[in-house]
């Protein structure tokens, strides 16, 4: 069991959540009302989402 409160991620880890938080449910309404399979639109965002992750990973220091 992991008590304790987690550190704060940063501003960076931050802005980069938010700008994908609004890019990716923008993105997926546009798909959605352009006609698209839910499905495709799903795997679409989820494919953009790893770049989101990725600039994450990239801002936060590696810990042993």
């Amino acid at each position: 069991m992991v008590t304790g409160v987690l550190p704060s991620p940063g501003i960076a880890v931050q802005d980069i959540s938010w700008k994908a938080q609004v890019r990716l449910c923008k993105r997926y309404q546009r798909l959605v009302a352009k006609g698209k399979h839910a499905n495709v639109v799903t795997v679409a965002i989820a494919r953009e989402l790893v770049g989101f992750v990725w600039a994450i990973a990239k801002e936060v220091p590696l810990t042993q």
